[in-house]
């Protein structure tokens, strides 16, 4: 009997930081640093960049529900977690990574 070696997929790494806002999907902060700044409801990824971009403190972003253990409801909505500088990533289905600055 022999064991099967798990295979993870690799973390996913930050982009180029621009106005353009490039969607990281499945990811969040994961590293040390990426402060939250600010949190806010949000209905779309296009929507939290916006808040990122008027907000000066933040260069970051990740978008998803405000808890990744519950589904998407009213009582757990999908948030714009707005945040300082991030320099690592970590694999999360449910919510996606940009950045502006």
């Amino acid at each position: 009997y022999r064991l099967k070696k798990t295979v993870y997929p690799p973390q996913p790494k930050p982009p180029k930081c621009d106005d353009s806002c490039t969607m990281v999907p499945h990811s969040d902060n994961g590293g040390p640093g990426g402060r939250e700044v600010a949190h806010n409801h949000s209905a779309s990824f296009a929507e939290c960049c916006g808040l990122c971009k008027a907000n000066k403190q933040c260069s970051a972003f990740v978008w998803g529900p405000f808890d990744v253990t519950k589904p998407e409801s009213a009582e757990n909505p999908l948030t714009c977690f707005q945040l300082t500088t991030v320099s690592e990533l970590t694999r999360v289905e449910e919510r996606s990574f940009g950045c502006v600055r």
